[in-house]
């Protein structure tokens, strides 16, 4: 499973996208699981939020200001980053 793989949608901005994107992201973990790094519910979750938790830290430090509403894709990428991120 890559970062950049044949992802449907290249920008997640509505929840049709979303649903479109979530069903790629699992028929992806279904070819080839032994790619995913975080299998069991408490990993992915934890994944999740390390990977919003270091997005946010480093938006700061950038001067980049936090969005008032998270995005479509935000929520996208904090989905696929549960599988993979440390």
């Amino acid at each position: 499973m890559a970062e950049d793989d044949n992802r449907p949608l290249k920008r997640v901005d509505s929840l049709d996208d979303l649903v479109t994107w979530l069903r790629w992201l699992a028929d992806d973990i279904a070819r080839d699981p032994d790619a995913v790094e975080n299998m069991t519910t408490d990993r992915y979750l934890e994944a999740c939020a390390a990977f919003l938790q270091d997005r946010s830290r480093l938006q700061k430090r950038a001067g980049q200001p936090l969005p008032a509403q998270p995005t479509w894709q935000l929520l996208a990428d904090a989905l696929h980053a549960g599988c993979f991120y440390e």
